[in-house]
């Protein structure tokens, strides 16, 4: 009799973001599966990773390739090891005892031309992230957090589709409308300008596309509309671009939130603008939807499979002032007409109890037992 059976509880050692590194999506992630613990027979105990001082970038990946998996190693005592994120698929290798699972949450640095933003950057991270893929590929399972991601770890690397399940992002509790939004920001100190409000979510990278945003709101169709920034603050470049544009006076940039305070701006905003090139999920898509925003993305990589038939998707072209009219009229469209506001407003808070732990929870369970299988036979 295996130990998962001779329990009545599934034990699972989960390895995710190193202390001190800010992942903040991944950290979230490995926390909502942290949370999972004590609900329908499954017992989390994240892994022993001491937070280390402030390191230079060689010395964190010293940290993260050296040290961190014999870290993880020595402190595993369960039935399968959950890895959250591809990132560290390398940690597979120091667990070879213990059944694994790895989540991947999308190969963008393998397939997004331009993904890097320097030569050294290229060379060095490409060559640690092909050894943590190659690790995560010898993984007895391996979880895609979205269909599109599944596929292409199907085309692009040596997987058998057979070891690969869906299983989406989970939205915590903290993600639900707000009553009196605005009063609840004032209190705290933020005070958001008055008109139509379109929040952007997250950090800067180019594949967040944010330059495509900018020049939507220099466009007719969004006069008067202020843009609202939580994460990363706007580049150098970005700013100089909203300069030219005429619109660095409508940006308000309100820094990394915790989700109490997130969901109450998701909650005071009009309508989420996700323009990507590119996502393996979209997290903020979702979190937009259970506070009851609207949302409107582009077609960029999983973000139509994710937003369903809850917001408004912009199919984008090469770029260009064509793609900004287009994304602009998209918000437009919810901005100017309450119906179409209300109606995918209550669309996606249909859409997003499909992410709530309860819903993934049983999807999550028969993973880490076909790799508890796979390992034991």
């Amino acid at each position: 009799m295996s130990p998962a059976s001779a329990r009545t509880a599934l034990r699972v050692t989960l390895a995710g973001p190193l202390p001190g590194e800010r992942w903040v999506s991944i950290d979230r992630y490995a926390q909502a599966i942290a949370d999972l613990s004590g609900e329908g027979g499954i017992e989390v105990v994240r892994a022993d990773v001491p937070t280390e001082p402030r390191l230079s970038r060689i010395g964190a990946y010293v940290a993260r390739y050296r040290r961190a998996p014999a870290m993880v190693a020595a402190s595993t005592d369960g039935d399968v090891v959950h890895i959250a994120d591809q990132a560290l698929g390398h940690f597979v290798d120091a667990v070879q005892g213990t059944p694994t699972v790895t989540t991947c949450h999308d190969l963008m640095p393998l397939l997004l031309e331009g993904h890097y933003e320097s030569r050294f950057e290229a060379w060095f991270d490409s060559t640690l992230l092909h050894r943590s893929i190659e690790g995560m590929c010898r993984s007895q399972r391996i979880i895609a957090v979205s269909g599109n991601t599944a596929r292409d770890v199907a085309s692009h690397l040596d997987v058998d589709p057979a070891r690969i399940a869906v299983v989406p992002n989970m939205v915590a509790a903290e993600y639900s409308p707000r009553p009196e939004p605005d009063q609840w920001l004032a209190r705290r100190g933020t005070r958001l300008p008055a008109g139509p409000r379109i929040l952007s979510v997250g950090h800067t990278r180019p594949y967040k596309n944010l330059d495509l945003l900018l020049a939507a709101l220099a466009e007719p169709d969004l006069a008067g509309a202020s843009l609202v920034r939580c994460g990363s603050p706007l580049t150098a470049e970005q700013r100089a671009l909203a300069s030219r544009l005429r619109v660095e006076p409508r940006i308000i940039e309100l820094g990394h939130q915790e989700p109490e305070s997130l969901a109450h701006i998701y909650s005071a905003c009009d309508a989420l603008a996700q323009p990507s090139r590119y996502e393996g999920f979209g997290v903020p898509v979702v979190e937009a939807m259970a506070c009851g925003l609207p949302v409107v993305a582009s077609d960029g990589g999983a973000l139509p499979e994710v937003v369903g038939d809850a917001g408004i998707v912009v199919r984008l072209g090469s770029g260009g002032r064509a793609d900004a009219r287009a994304f602009a009229e998209g918000l437009g469209r919810v901005l100017c007409d309450p119906l179409t506001a209300r109606r995918l407003s209550g669309r996606g808070l249909t859409r997003a109890e499909g992410f709530r732990p309860r819903t993934v929870l049983p999807l999550l369970l028969p993973v880490y037992r076909a790799a508890i299988e796979e390992h034991g036979s």
